[in-house]
């Protein structure tokens, strides 16, 4: 098997079972849940947000710097965590997250119950 076949089958592999635990967590839970996803891109033509939703709506979506530079990669944390804390003070406990990424862009979804 060459390199690339091998690095794309760890791939599928590692985002089946990142979606398997992800799904496990949030079926274990029923209260008032709020997904928050996380796009970081490392190039312009796509911009990097953080979208929040509850109950199939989108209820906030924030800008974030393209990723991969220090500045950038320095705002980009501090918005995360604002975001993250705001819903802690509000009751949310996070019960699930994961990440999954390609060269060009990092998924990080949260997962919050309250």
């Amino acid at each position: 098997m060459n390199m690339k076949k091998s690095i794309l089958i760890t791939m599928i592999v590692f985002v089946c079972l990142s979606t398997a635990t992800l799904s496990t967590a949030v079926e274990k839970n029923s209260g008032e849940l709020v997904l928050m996803r996380v796009y970081e891109r490392y190039n312009k033509a796509t911009p990097s947000r953080i979208i929040v939703s509850t109950n199939g709506e989108i209820i906030k979506e924030i800008p974030l710097t393209p990723a991969g530079s220090r500045k950038g990669d320095t705002e980009n944390t501090r918005k995360i965590s604002k975001v993250i804390s705001e819903y802690k003070s509000k009751g949310y406990n996070l019960v699930a997250s994961n990440s999954s990424g390609s060269p060009s862009i990092l998924t990080t979804t949260f997962v919050f119950e309250k």
